[in-house]
């Protein structure tokens, strides 16, 4: 186990994050408008968030157990679908319904798995 949280991972990870975002919002069809300080301050706190945010996912990860940071991990396609109908008033589709499933559905295999090892390391451990 790692002594202490790689933080090249979460700058790397928010950088790319950043790159993605700005090259999608590059494809629009509007005019590009410079940037008031206004938006830039709010680009710069829209940063920090993310930043903060990989930085307690991997907090999460290296100090819980996966079968105990999974669970609240994928809650975020609920918070999704939750702020997709209040703030556009719209439902997903079948593709991100299709999505939230997998994405769900490999939460659950993960957490049954690692409950899986935990018996049988016990049952061997009792064995002995």
């Amino acid at each position: 186990m790692p002594t202490s949280i790689p933080v090249t991972v979460v700058i790397l990870a928010t950088m790319l994050m950043m790159i993605v975002a700005a090259g999608a919002m590059s494809l629009g069809l509007e005019t590009w408008v410079a940037p008031t300080g206004r938006h830039l301050a709010f680009l710069g706190v829209a940063g920090l968030c993310v930043a903060f945010g990989h930085f307690g996912l991997l907090l999460a990860y290296w100090l819980g157990r996966t079968s105990t940071v999974a669970p609240f991990f994928y809650c975020f396609a609920l918070w999704g679908v939750v702020s997709g109908l209040v703030i556009w008033g719209e439902l997903p589709n079948a593709l991100a319904l299709t999505g939230i499933a997998l994405i769900a559905g490999s939460g659950v295999a993960i957490v049954v798995l690692d409950q899986r090892r935990v018996r049988k390391e016990v049952a061997l451990a009792d064995a002995l």
